[in-house]
């Protein structure tokens, strides 16, 4: 009995050019973005304005941690690796 091979089957690749992003969605991309910088301009405004330094939220502060269980624990053993090390 011959095994039967089956042929493998094209695929087809669209390369319209009529489809695509329209004009709409790049108009949100863009004002999407422009949103998004102006966020951030005046985040680093008020940074700069205010004169503080960026903090972490826990440890490398010499604060206390008040951060989760885990957090605390990690913090905790940080500590104690630097006294002793």
């Amino acid at each position: 009995m011959p095994s039967q091979h089956r042929k493998p089957r094209a695929i087809h690749i669209r390369r319209d050019t009529t489809e695509g992003i329209d004009s709409g969605s790049m108009a949100t991309f863009f004002a999407t973005f422009v949103v998004m910088g102006l966020v951030v301009l005046a985040m680093s405004l008020g940074v700069l304005i205010q004169g503080k330094r960026l903090q972490g939220s826990c440890g490398g502060t010499g604060k206390a941690c008040t951060c989760s269980p885990l957090a605390a624990r990690h913090c905790r053993q940080r500590e104690q690796t630097d006294a002793s090390g």
